[in-house]
């Protein structure tokens, strides 16, 4: 499990420069510890009550699919249930029109199979103003910052660190 905390420079500015992205390899409440115990303040602090949260916060299985929208990768369509061979079938463009939503899950409508999107390995050609990068590349990039399992046991980072409320909060 990935979260991404994602500096959203309310208040006028980035809060760790250069890193605009910070992607910790746990789940959410070990990571708001372990990003509190590597930085000093909570992920959850809002600075200025008019621009809202410090950070968005985000988690997913894999690092691929928590980057995939940065680093310009198109979203497709999926149903849940693989073929006779095991592999998912991606929903053709007609298929995916003819989706709705159930009331809990997202449904192909004439077939009733369940269907999930996540993101492609290739350039989203919708949105040309993201240049489509691999995930190697958008991890070079100065301001984003990953902080492994590993590297959260060699710097001996504790995910159950007390995080303190901070800041204005919402009530």
């Amino acid at each position: 499990m990935w979260t991404h905390f994602y500096d959203m420079h309310s208040g006028g500015g980035m809060k760790e420069p250069p890193y605009e992205h910070i992607f910790i390899e746990a789940d959410r409440d070990d990571a708001r510890s372990i990003f509190y115990d590597a930085f000093g303040h909570s992920p959850d602090r809002i600075s200025c009550t008019c621009c809202g949260e410090d950070y968005s916060i985000y988690t997913d299985e894999t690092l691929e699919e928590l980057t995939g929208y940065h680093r310009g990768c198109a979203y497709a369509n999926f149903f849940k249930d693989a073929d006779d061979e095991g592999h998912l079938q991606r929903l053709t463009k007609k298929e995916t029109e003819e989706t709705g939503y159930n009331g809990s899950e997202w449904v192909h409508l004439p077939t009733k199979r369940l269907i999930f999107g996540r993101y492609i390995e290739e350039p989203d050609s919708k949105r040309l103003s993201r240049e489509y990068m691999t995930l190697e590349d958008y991890l070079k990039q100065e301001s984003v910052l990953v902080i492994t399992a590993e590297e959260i046991n060699t710097r001996g980072l504790d995910p159950n660190t007390h995080v303190p409320e901070e800041g204005w909060t919402w009530k």
